[in-house]
Protein backbone atom coordinates (compact mmCIF):
# COMPACT_ATOMS: atom_id res chain seq x y z
CA UNK A 1 0.00 0.00 0.00
CA UNK A 2 1.56 3.32 -1.03
CA UNK A 3 2.39 5.81 2.18
CA UNK A 4 2.05 8.85 0.79
CA UNK A 5 -1.28 9.49 1.34
CA UNK A 6 -0.63 8.98 4.83
CA UNK A 7 2.35 10.76 5.08
CA UNK A 8 0.11 13.94 3.79
CA UNK A 9 -3.14 13.46 5.84
CA UNK A 10 -2.35 11.40 9.08
CA UNK A 11 1.92 11.40 10.18
CA UNK A 12 1.53 14.95 11.00
CA UNK A 13 -1.67 14.94 12.85
CA UNK A 14 -2.84 18.17 11.12
CA UNK A 15 -5.78 16.77 8.87
CA UNK A 16 -9.10 18.13 9.85
CA UNK A 17 -10.35 14.91 7.79
CA UNK A 18 -8.40 12.07 9.96
CA UNK A 19 -10.61 12.33 12.85
CA UNK A 20 -9.98 10.63 16.35
CA UNK A 21 -12.84 10.24 18.03
CA UNK A 22 -14.25 8.85 21.06
CA UNK A 23 -14.84 4.67 21.45
CA UNK A 24 -18.33 5.09 23.13
CA UNK A 25 -19.61 7.36 20.40
CA UNK A 26 -20.18 7.16 16.35
CA UNK A 27 -19.39 3.86 16.26
CA UNK A 28 -20.00 3.35 12.36
CA UNK A 29 -16.41 5.41 12.16
CA UNK A 30 -14.43 3.53 14.85
CA UNK A 31 -13.95 0.51 12.48
CA UNK A 32 -12.12 2.94 10.13
CA UNK A 33 -10.38 4.76 12.56
CA UNK A 34 -8.69 1.01 13.67
CA UNK A 35 -8.33 -0.27 10.07
CA UNK A 36 -6.27 2.85 9.34
CA UNK A 37 -4.49 3.31 12.28
CA UNK A 38 -3.38 -0.69 11.59
CA UNK A 39 -2.48 0.53 8.52
CA UNK A 40 -0.66 3.39 9.30
CA UNK A 41 1.76 0.81 11.68
CA UNK A 42 1.95 -1.80 8.99
CA UNK A 43 5.41 -3.24 7.39
CA UNK A 44 3.71 -3.34 4.07
CA UNK A 45 3.45 0.45 3.33
CA UNK A 46 5.78 1.31 0.28
CA UNK A 47 7.19 5.11 -0.67
CA UNK A 48 6.64 3.79 -4.57
CA UNK A 49 3.34 4.08 -6.16
CA UNK A 50 4.20 1.68 -8.66
CA UNK A 51 4.92 -0.98 -6.29
CA UNK A 52 1.45 -0.49 -4.26
CA UNK A 53 -1.62 -2.67 -4.91
CA UNK A 54 -3.80 -0.36 -2.98
CA UNK A 55 -4.30 3.11 -1.72
CA UNK A 56 -6.06 3.97 0.82
CA UNK A 57 -7.98 7.14 0.56
CA UNK A 58 -7.00 8.77 4.20
CA UNK A 59 -10.07 10.13 5.41
CA UNK A 60 -12.49 8.94 7.71
CA UNK A 61 -14.96 11.83 7.41
CA UNK A 62 -19.13 11.49 6.40
CA UNK A 63 -18.79 15.01 5.52
CA UNK A 64 -19.82 15.26 1.63
CA UNK A 65 -18.25 18.49 0.94
CA UNK A 66 -14.75 17.23 2.62
CA UNK A 67 -14.79 13.97 -0.08
CA UNK A 68 -15.34 16.41 -2.82
CA UNK A 69 -11.91 18.45 -1.35
CA UNK A 70 -9.80 15.17 -0.40
CA UNK A 71 -10.81 13.30 -4.01
CA UNK A 72 -10.38 16.45 -5.99
CA UNK A 73 -6.61 16.98 -4.78
CA UNK A 74 -5.94 13.63 -5.07
CA UNK A 75 -6.86 13.90 -8.56
CA UNK A 76 -4.84 16.62 -8.81
CA UNK A 77 -1.60 15.57 -7.51
CA UNK A 78 -1.22 11.47 -7.98
CA UNK A 79 -3.37 11.60 -11.34
CA UNK A 80 -1.03 8.79 -12.63
CA UNK A 81 -1.62 6.49 -9.96
CA UNK A 82 -5.03 7.33 -9.11
CA UNK A 83 -6.13 5.89 -12.44
CA UNK A 84 -3.43 2.83 -13.27
CA UNK A 85 -5.70 0.58 -12.77
CA UNK A 86 -8.92 2.67 -13.61
CA UNK A 87 -9.11 3.79 -9.47
CA UNK A 88 -10.10 -0.26 -8.23
CA UNK A 89 -7.26 -0.25 -6.34
CA UNK A 90 -8.30 2.73 -4.35
CA UNK A 91 -9.87 2.22 -0.91
CA UNK A 92 -12.22 4.54 1.18
CA UNK A 93 -13.10 3.36 4.60
CA UNK A 94 -15.10 6.73 5.46
CA UNK A 95 -18.61 5.92 4.11
CA UNK A 96 -21.47 5.71 5.74
CA UNK A 97 -24.49 3.32 5.20
CA UNK A 98 -24.89 3.48 1.88
CA UNK A 99 -28.15 2.73 1.93
CA UNK A 100 -29.36 6.62 2.26
CA UNK A 101 -28.83 8.24 -0.79
CA UNK A 102 -29.94 11.51 0.38
CA UNK A 103 -27.13 13.40 0.61
CA UNK A 104 -25.70 12.15 -2.28
CA UNK A 105 -26.61 15.18 -4.17
CA UNK A 106 -23.66 16.95 -1.99
CA UNK A 107 -21.20 14.79 -3.60
CA UNK A 108 -19.66 16.30 -7.13
CA UNK A 109 -20.33 14.57 -9.99
CA UNK A 110 -16.68 14.05 -10.10
CA UNK A 111 -16.63 12.42 -6.60
CA UNK A 112 -19.50 10.50 -8.06
CA UNK A 113 -17.26 8.90 -10.73
CA UNK A 114 -14.27 8.82 -8.67
CA UNK A 115 -16.15 6.75 -5.98
CA UNK A 116 -17.70 3.97 -8.11
CA UNK A 117 -15.14 1.98 -9.19
CA UNK A 118 -13.63 2.59 -6.00
CA UNK A 119 -13.28 0.11 -2.95
CA UNK A 120 -15.59 1.18 -0.08
CA UNK A 121 -14.69 -0.94 3.47
CA UNK A 122 -17.93 0.00 5.42
CA UNK A 123 -18.80 -0.65 9.00
CA UNK A 124 -22.69 -2.46 8.31
CA UNK A 125 -24.03 -1.75 4.96
CA UNK A 126 -26.85 -2.71 2.69
CA UNK A 127 -23.84 -4.49 0.71
CA UNK A 128 -26.00 -7.04 -0.49
CA UNK A 129 -29.46 -5.91 0.25
CA UNK A 130 -29.54 -3.14 -2.54
CA UNK A 131 -27.98 -4.90 -5.19
CA UNK A 132 -30.62 -7.93 -4.37
CA UNK A 133 -33.58 -5.62 -5.41
CA UNK A 134 -31.18 -3.86 -8.28
CA UNK A 135 -28.50 -5.85 -9.75
CA UNK A 136 -27.78 -3.53 -12.26
CA UNK A 137 -28.04 0.23 -10.63
CA UNK A 138 -28.19 -0.29 -7.34
CA UNK A 139 -27.77 2.21 -4.38
CA UNK A 140 -27.73 5.59 -6.21
CA UNK A 141 -25.72 4.03 -8.87
CA UNK A 142 -22.11 4.36 -6.40
CA UNK A 143 -22.02 1.04 -4.39
CA UNK A 144 -21.85 -2.61 -5.77
CA UNK A 145 -20.95 -6.28 -4.65
CA UNK A 146 -18.07 -6.81 -6.35
CA UNK A 147 -16.65 -3.51 -4.79
CA UNK A 148 -18.11 -3.07 -1.16
CA UNK A 149 -17.24 -4.58 1.96
CA UNK A 150 -19.18 -5.06 4.83
CA UNK A 151 -16.49 -5.08 7.99
CA UNK A 152 -17.85 -5.46 11.57
CA UNK A 153 -18.70 -3.08 14.23
CA UNK A 154 -16.65 -2.44 17.05
CA UNK A 155 -17.68 -3.68 20.18
CA UNK A 156 -17.35 -1.78 23.41
CA UNK A 157 -17.38 -4.80 25.29
CA UNK A 158 -14.93 -6.19 26.79
CA UNK A 159 -13.53 -9.86 25.27
CA UNK A 160 -15.27 -12.73 27.10
CA UNK A 161 -12.30 -14.73 29.56
CA UNK A 162 -13.29 -17.75 31.47
CA UNK A 163 -15.74 -21.03 30.87
CA UNK A 164 -17.48 -20.52 28.00
CA UNK A 165 -20.15 -23.27 28.67
CA UNK A 166 -20.25 -22.00 32.24
CA UNK A 167 -24.10 -21.87 32.95
CA UNK A 168 -25.67 -18.45 32.95
CA UNK A 169 -28.58 -16.74 35.31
CA UNK A 170 -30.14 -15.87 31.86
CA UNK A 171 -31.82 -18.00 28.98
CA UNK A 172 -31.88 -14.61 26.52
CA UNK A 173 -31.86 -11.03 26.89
CA UNK A 174 -32.99 -7.98 25.09
CA UNK A 175 -31.62 -4.55 24.60
CA UNK A 176 -33.31 -1.29 22.77
CA UNK A 177 -36.00 0.06 21.68
CA UNK A 178 -39.67 -1.64 20.98
CA UNK A 179 -40.72 0.70 18.48
CA UNK A 180 -39.06 -0.37 15.21
CA UNK A 181 -39.89 -3.00 13.52
CA UNK A 182 -42.50 -3.31 15.23
CA UNK A 183 -41.75 -7.14 15.68
CA UNK A 184 -39.54 -5.62 18.69
CA UNK A 185 -42.52 -5.13 20.94
CA UNK A 186 -43.15 -8.41 20.84
CA UNK A 187 -39.66 -9.57 21.26
CA UNK A 188 -39.44 -7.42 24.55
CA UNK A 189 -43.31 -8.36 25.50
CA UNK A 190 -42.42 -12.19 25.74
CA UNK A 191 -38.90 -11.81 27.11
CA UNK A 192 -40.63 -9.43 30.12
CA UNK A 193 -43.21 -12.10 30.61
CA UNK A 194 -40.38 -14.60 30.77
CA UNK A 195 -38.37 -12.58 33.56
CA UNK A 196 -41.59 -12.26 35.27
CA UNK A 197 -42.68 -15.83 35.11
CA UNK A 198 -39.32 -17.78 34.71
CA UNK A 199 -36.44 -15.38 35.87
CA UNK A 200 -35.21 -16.49 32.74
CA UNK A 201 -35.21 -13.58 29.91
CA UNK A 202 -33.74 -10.28 30.98
CA UNK A 203 -34.62 -6.79 29.17
CA UNK A 204 -33.92 -3.84 30.98
CA UNK A 205 -36.03 -1.16 32.70
CA UNK A 206 -34.98 1.43 35.26
CA UNK A 207 -36.54 -0.34 38.48
CA UNK A 208 -34.95 -3.19 37.43
CA UNK A 209 -31.40 -2.11 37.43
CA UNK A 210 -31.51 -0.39 40.14
CA UNK A 211 -32.48 -3.29 41.67
CA UNK A 212 -30.12 -5.83 40.48
CA UNK A 213 -27.57 -3.50 39.57
CA UNK A 214 -27.02 -5.16 35.97
CA UNK A 215 -25.26 -3.17 33.21
CA UNK A 216 -25.90 -3.71 29.67
CA UNK A 217 -22.68 -5.78 28.97
CA UNK A 218 -23.34 -7.87 32.09
CA UNK A 219 -26.21 -9.01 30.57
CA UNK A 220 -24.00 -10.57 27.46
CA UNK A 221 -22.18 -12.17 30.10
CA UNK A 222 -24.68 -13.18 31.86
CA UNK A 223 -27.03 -14.48 29.08
CA UNK A 224 -27.11 -17.52 26.67
CA UNK A 225 -28.58 -16.06 23.63
CA UNK A 226 -29.31 -12.07 22.70
CA UNK A 227 -32.38 -10.93 20.72
CA UNK A 228 -30.42 -9.61 17.49
CA UNK A 229 -33.69 -7.96 15.67
CA UNK A 230 -32.96 -5.42 13.13
CA UNK A 231 -33.61 -1.54 13.71
CA UNK A 232 -32.73 1.32 11.32
CA UNK A 233 -30.06 -1.19 9.37
CA UNK A 234 -30.77 -4.71 9.09
CA UNK A 235 -27.80 -5.35 11.58
CA UNK A 236 -27.16 -3.97 14.63
CA UNK A 237 -23.87 -3.63 16.97
CA UNK A 238 -25.15 -5.33 19.53
CA UNK A 239 -24.64 -8.14 17.68
CA UNK A 240 -21.09 -7.76 17.72
CA UNK A 241 -20.87 -6.75 21.33
CA UNK A 242 -22.92 -10.29 22.23
CA UNK A 243 -20.60 -12.22 19.76
CA UNK A 244 -17.75 -10.97 21.66
CA UNK A 245 -18.50 -12.10 25.54
CA UNK A 246 -19.79 -15.21 23.61
CA UNK A 247 -23.47 -14.41 23.70
CA UNK A 248 -25.22 -16.50 21.05
CA UNK A 249 -27.12 -14.13 18.44
CA UNK A 250 -30.64 -14.86 17.48
CA UNK A 251 -31.81 -13.58 14.24
CA UNK A 252 -35.45 -12.25 12.75
CA UNK A 253 -33.96 -11.64 9.03
CA UNK A 254 -31.43 -13.26 7.58
CA UNK A 255 -29.41 -10.02 6.14
CA UNK A 256 -29.07 -9.16 9.64
CA UNK A 257 -25.82 -11.57 9.72
CA UNK A 258 -25.79 -14.47 6.71
CA UNK A 259 -25.29 -12.28 3.90
CA UNK A 260 -22.84 -9.22 5.35
CA UNK A 261 -20.12 -11.09 7.28
CA UNK A 262 -19.77 -14.23 5.85
CA UNK A 263 -15.89 -14.37 5.22
CA UNK A 264 -15.51 -13.59 9.18
CA UNK A 265 -17.87 -16.37 10.08
CA UNK A 266 -16.36 -19.41 7.80
CA UNK A 267 -19.58 -22.35 6.96
CA UNK A 268 -23.31 -22.01 8.19
CA UNK A 269 -24.09 -18.75 9.56
CA UNK A 270 -25.83 -21.49 11.84
CA UNK A 271 -22.94 -22.60 13.19
CA UNK A 272 -22.55 -19.23 15.33
CA UNK A 273 -26.28 -17.34 15.29
CA UNK A 274 -30.13 -18.88 15.77
CA UNK A 275 -32.26 -17.29 12.82
CA UNK A 276 -36.08 -17.77 14.02
CA UNK A 277 -38.84 -18.34 11.09
CA UNK A 278 -41.14 -16.83 14.08
CA UNK A 279 -41.94 -14.51 16.54
CA UNK A 280 -44.58 -17.02 17.86
CA UNK A 281 -43.21 -18.10 22.01
CA UNK A 282 -39.41 -17.03 20.95
CA UNK A 283 -39.12 -18.71 24.61
CA UNK A 284 -40.46 -21.64 23.86
CA UNK A 285 -38.24 -22.08 20.51
CA UNK A 286 -34.75 -21.07 22.50
CA UNK A 287 -35.71 -23.89 25.40
CA UNK A 288 -36.51 -26.71 22.93
CA UNK A 289 -32.48 -26.19 21.53
CA UNK A 290 -30.46 -28.85 22.87
CA UNK A 291 -27.88 -28.24 25.18
CA UNK A 292 -25.30 -30.45 22.83
CA UNK A 293 -26.38 -27.66 20.40
CA UNK A 294 -25.79 -24.52 22.70
CA UNK A 295 -22.34 -26.23 23.12
CA UNK A 296 -21.67 -26.61 19.72
CA UNK A 297 -22.39 -22.66 18.89
CA UNK A 298 -20.66 -21.90 21.77
CA UNK A 299 -17.24 -23.20 20.73
CA UNK A 300 -18.00 -21.99 17.13
CA UNK A 301 -18.25 -18.46 18.71
CA UNK A 302 -15.23 -18.82 20.83
CA UNK A 303 -13.03 -19.96 18.17
CA UNK A 304 -13.57 -17.11 15.28
CA UNK A 305 -14.11 -14.48 18.11
CA UNK A 306 -10.87 -12.72 17.83
CA UNK A 307 -11.76 -12.26 13.83
CA UNK A 308 -14.27 -10.20 14.20
CA UNK A 309 -12.73 -7.84 16.97
CA UNK A 310 -9.76 -5.24 16.23
CA UNK A 311 -7.11 -6.15 18.72
CA UNK A 312 -4.58 -3.68 19.86
CA UNK A 313 -2.00 -6.51 18.76
CA UNK A 314 -0.88 -6.50 15.27
CA UNK A 315 0.19 -10.61 15.37
CA UNK A 316 -3.58 -11.05 15.56
CA UNK A 317 -5.52 -12.60 13.28
CA UNK A 318 -8.60 -9.82 14.29
CA UNK A 319 -11.08 -8.08 12.27
CA UNK A 320 -8.03 -6.20 10.50
CA UNK A 321 -5.91 -9.68 9.42
CA UNK A 322 -9.44 -10.57 7.17
CA UNK A 323 -9.95 -7.42 5.90
CA UNK A 324 -6.59 -7.76 4.68
CA UNK A 325 -7.26 -11.52 3.22
CA UNK A 326 -10.40 -10.16 1.87
CA UNK A 327 -8.07 -7.45 -0.22
CA UNK A 328 -5.59 -10.37 -1.46
CA UNK A 329 -9.03 -11.99 -3.12
CA UNK A 330 -10.12 -9.02 -4.49
CA UNK A 331 -6.67 -7.93 -6.04
CA UNK A 332 -6.49 -12.27 -7.41
CA UNK A 333 -9.64 -11.68 -8.65
CA UNK A 334 -8.99 -8.26 -10.94
CA UNK A 335 -9.76 -5.78 -8.30
CA UNK A 336 -13.26 -7.26 -7.65
CA UNK A 337 -15.39 -9.24 -5.25
CA UNK A 338 -17.33 -12.32 -7.05
CA UNK A 339 -21.17 -12.40 -6.23
CA UNK A 340 -21.69 -15.45 -3.35
CA UNK A 341 -25.40 -15.33 -3.98
CA UNK A 342 -26.08 -14.55 -7.33
CA UNK A 343 -28.54 -17.27 -7.73
CA UNK A 344 -30.41 -16.09 -4.70
CA UNK A 345 -33.97 -14.82 -5.28
CA UNK A 346 -35.25 -14.77 -1.72
CA UNK A 347 -34.46 -13.51 2.07
CA UNK A 348 -35.84 -15.40 4.80
CA UNK A 349 -37.34 -13.60 7.98
CA UNK A 350 -40.25 -13.75 10.11
CA UNK A 351 -43.48 -12.89 8.42
CA UNK A 352 -43.87 -9.14 10.11
CA UNK A 353 -40.44 -8.13 8.17
CA UNK A 354 -41.85 -9.58 5.08
CA UNK A 355 -44.02 -5.91 4.13
CA UNK A 356 -40.50 -3.92 4.95
CA UNK A 357 -41.16 -3.42 8.60
CA UNK A 358 -37.84 -4.51 8.04
CA UNK A 359 -35.43 -6.13 5.35
CA UNK A 360 -37.01 -8.66 3.91
CA UNK A 361 -38.04 -9.11 0.44
CA UNK A 362 -39.84 -12.21 -0.87
CA UNK A 363 -39.82 -13.13 -4.45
Amino acid sequence: MYSEFFSKYVDDGSSKYYLYISSTKETYRLAAVLILKYLFASSCRTKLPEEADFFFIPTITYRNSEHNTVLEEIERIYNTSLFRRGVRDHVIASLFNPGVCDSVDKWTNRTKDLLRPMLKIVAETFTWYFPFRERYGPNCGLFHIENTLAVPYVSTAHSFTGDIHRKRPYLSMFVGNSNYPTYRKKISDQCNAAMNDRGDCYTPNKERTELLGIQSYDLYVNSTFSFCPSGDTPTRKALFDGLSLNSIPVLFEELSFDLQYSPFFPGNPRDYSVLLNSTEDIMGQLRAIPESAIMKMQANIARIRESVTYVDKFDALDASWVILQQLKKYKENGYRFNDSFANKTKLSCVKEAQKMDGFCLLE
